[in-house]
């Protein structure tokens, strides 16, 4: 089974970086900006460069997660099933790219927090998702309430998911798999499963630069972008 590595980072990086990053980024832009003294521009900067970092690792993973899937065929399986995840080559190609995905999407959702943090003017460290409500309790004010419920919506709705699945890649015991053809979780493969958090992560990130950057998403290229906010 071969892929060409590199050329899939460049398709995603194609998309990513000019429909979709760049966007972002330069709400990110405008709002500090318009903060004028409000804000820690070098630390929003640096947040949001980190968070779109993670967004665009994911998306890269679930790219690599697709190609494997449309190269792999059963006529690839071997007669007999290794009994182990770690000697089984069938699942542990998926298994890599996984993980890799779900570690990258709970990293996203703890950069959001800190991205969160700075557009309200705190800029000290965040111990966890806990201490991020603690800090937006204490802050106070209709953004950070508007924060919160936001990003309780996202803990209601996949990103316990998420925080699950890491912990368990991380601290526990391996996802378990079966090995029929390729690996499964909840009765997807590796990359249906991952496509759909994926795609949560993008819909939040679209949610973000209204909630935070008072910026409504626009739909086309970057240079539309711009054109509708006259830059």
């Amino acid at each position: 089974m071969k892929i060409d590595l590199k050329e899939i980072t460049e398709s995603v990086f194609e998309i990513q970086t000019i429909t979709i990053c760049q966007k972002f980024r330069e709400a990110a832009i405008i709002y500090s900006e318009e903060a004028s003294d409000e804000i820690d521009e070098c630390k929003l900067l640096k947040h949001t460069d980190a968070l779109l970092f993670k967004f665009t690792l994911s998306v890269i993973n679930l790219e690599f997660l697709w190609r494997i899937s449309e190269k792999q065929s059963v006529v690839d399986l071997p007669n007999d099933i290794e009994k182990f995840e770690w000697n089984n080559s069938n699942s542990i190609i998926d298994a890599a790219f996984f993980e890799s995905t779900i570690i990258q999407i709970r990293a996203f959702i703890d950069f959001a927090q800190k991205l969160a943090c700075v557009t309200l003017g705190y800029t000290k460290p965040i111990d966890g998702t806990r201490d991020f409500y603690k800090i937006l309790n204490k802050i106070g004010g209709s953004k950070s309430i508007l924060v919160k419920e936001s990003f309780e919506e996202v803990d209601n709705t996949w990103g316990e998911l998420i925080r699950s699945l890491r912990d368990k890649i991380v601290h526990y015991d391996l996802i378990k798999t079966n090995h029929e053809y390729r690996p499964t979780l909840k009765g997807k493969n590796y990359e249906e499963f991952a496509q759909e958090l994926t795609n949560s992560m993008f819909y939040f990130l679209i949610d973000l630069c209204k909630l935070l950057f008072g910026i409504e998403w626009i739909s086309g290229t970057f240079n539309e972008f711009k054109k509708r906010y006259a830059r």
